[in-house]
């Protein structure tokens, strides 16, 4: 899918990303472009996943622990959940109250 190369660019590169837009989220800033980037990479997961399902291919990454070892269906499954609230707070009416 990706040139060799970029492996280790993109290895680096998601974790931090989910990393850093994550805590946006965790704390409050910048929710709504946080949100739209996590859904974003949510729905290339799924896609990722997805496809390699179709083509029968071993997905186990380590993820969760041991819970991503049952196969790429859970994590599609546990994909799709999180991108439910994470659309929602992506395009949510703007509001001056506080979620906590």
């Amino acid at each position: 899918m990706f040139p060799y190369f970029t492996l280790s660019f993109f290895a680096f590169a998601i974790p931090l990303a989910e990393f850093v837009f994550g805590s946006f989220l965790f704390f409050g800033h910048w929710v709504r472009l946080s949100a739209a980037v996590v859904s974003a990479m949510l729905v290339v997961f799924i896609i990722a996943l997805s496809q390699a399902a179709l083509r029968g291919l071993d997905v186990s990454c380590g993820c969760f622990g041991g819970a991503s070892s049952s196969g790429p269906l859970p994590a599609i499954l546990r994909d799709l959940l999180l991108l439910v609230p994470s659309i929602w707070l992506a395009v949510r009416p703007r509001g001056g109250e506080n979620v906590v």
